[in-house]
């Protein structure tokens, strides 16, 4: 809900918890939320945020990701793993579903917010890791178009041509595949 509360301050400290929980609740009943899951059997485990940026007017007040040319962008913005699947990749196949779900939408131009890897290489403790760590999003073809502050880069994705590059990697195993 971070990113969907305009302003920070009051209006985010009133909106924390219970407030945050209904709200939310009342958006996904509505079907403005756009996200995917993770399930273990019938356990969810996993879930990923995604949506048009105007979804999200706090992207607009964080100076670090202010553009001109973000009006039909779409955005990864949250990811939330459940303690005992953190580790083991979830949010990788996380941001593939996101991908091919906005795919499915028609969405041509996607980014995110992420964040930089601890340079000690340690692990981020999952309270900063919320927005998916950098590496993820650069792995999947996301280029980074910005960074005002060491901390804070915005990748974008070209979901038209990262589409095309996949449908060629299959065609090209596909040639080598006798049926």
């Amino acid at each position: 809900m971070w990113w969907r509360v305009p302003h920070t301050g009051k209006m985010w400290a009133q909106a924390k918890g219970e407030p945050n929980h209904a709200a939310f609740r009342e958006l996904v009943l509505s079907g403005r939320v756009r996200g995917v899951m993770a399930f273990d059997g019938d356990l969810p485990v996993g879930w990923c945020s995604f949506g048009p940026r105007a979804d999200f007017p706090r992207v607009e007040m964080e100076g670090a990701y202010r553009r001109d040319d973000a009006r039909s962008a779409w955005c990864v913005n949250c990811f939330f793993i459940s303690p005992d699947y953190r580790g083991k990749d979830l949010s990788r196949s996380l941001l593939r579903a996101a991908l091919d779900a906005m795919h499915k939408f028609g969405v041509a131009m996607v980014e995110a917010y992420p964040v930089v890897e601890a340079l000690d290489g340690k692990p981020l403790p999952a309270a900063l890791a919320w927005t998916g760590l950098l590496s993820i999003f650069l792995e999947q073809g996301f280029t980074e178009i910005q960074r005002l502050s060491r901390d804070k880069p915005l990748v974008r994705l070209n979901l038209v041509e990262y589409r095309r590059k996949l449908i060629s990697m299959e065609e090209d195993r596909n040639k080598h595949v006798r049926k």
